[in-house]
């Protein structure tokens, strides 16, 4: 009895000790000279999945988050009906980033969330309905998974606060995952923030100097 105990003890804390390991990626995207979008990725092997995401910014001109990232309702499920970031979801304008999977007893854990692509339609028991919180009406969601899109003043882009924090799964155990030590903060959130995309006009200048440059070593042969 004792030995079995050891081992469970031991597990748990090799369970969170992995967790405890892992890192938030928040990436500011430039999709183009007026155009971005937010992603967020976790480390591989040291937990299993995004759980939750705080991620002000500045400088947006416009903040899409309402039917980006990825949510969905099972309309047929009695209980744990929310697939997702359902819970505490901010609303499309505001700077602050945020929503949660939802661990009041509404919702199923959706796990690899920032590290595998799928769909949310998928997850939810044969014969149901589900109910698309997304444009497509299937809560696909990508790798890195996709948190807002938005516009900007052109090659300025908005800027990831360095507050930023989040929640990882501990656990893949669904019956776990909304306990205590299922969802823990990681060790480290890294911010990767936007590049400026060249205009077309900077691109064929860049282009007609390396063609001379080139040229002029020709003749110079």
């Amino acid at each position: 009895m004792l030995r079995k105990v050891f081992f469970a003890g031991l597990a748990a804390i090799t369970l969170v000790g992995a967790a405890n390991a892992s890192t938030i990626t928040y990436k500011m995207n430039a999709t183009s000279a007026t155009t971005w979008s937010l992603t967020a990725a976790t480390s591989a092997g040291d937990n299993f999945g995004l759980d939750y995401y705080v991620v002000p910014v500045t400088g947006a001109t416009t903040i899409s988050h309402v039917n980006v990232s990825p949510k969905g309702t099972d309309i047929d499920a009695s209980s744990n009906g929310s697939y997702g970031f359902t819970f505490a979801r901010s609303a499309d304008g505001v700077a602050t980033i945020s929503a949660a999977q939802d661990s009041t007893g509404g919702g199923t854990p959706v796990f690899g969330l920032g590290q595998v692509a799928g769909n949310l339609k998928a997850l939810i028991p044969a014969g149901d309905t589900f109910a698309g919180g997304k444009p497509d009406s299937i809560g696909s969601f990508a790798s890195p998974v996709v948190l807002a899109t938005g516009t900007n003043p052109a090659n300025v882009y908005p800027i990831i606060g360095a507050t930023s924090t989040g929640f990882v799964f501990s656990t893949s155990n669904p019956a776990n995952a909304f306990a205590a030590g299922g969802f823990v903060t990681p060790t480290s959130v890294s911010i990767i923030q936007a590049s400026a995309v060249p205009e077309p006009a900077t691109i064929a200048l860049v282009g007609l100097c390396l063609f001379g440059a080139f040229g002029f070593r020709r003749r110079a042969a």
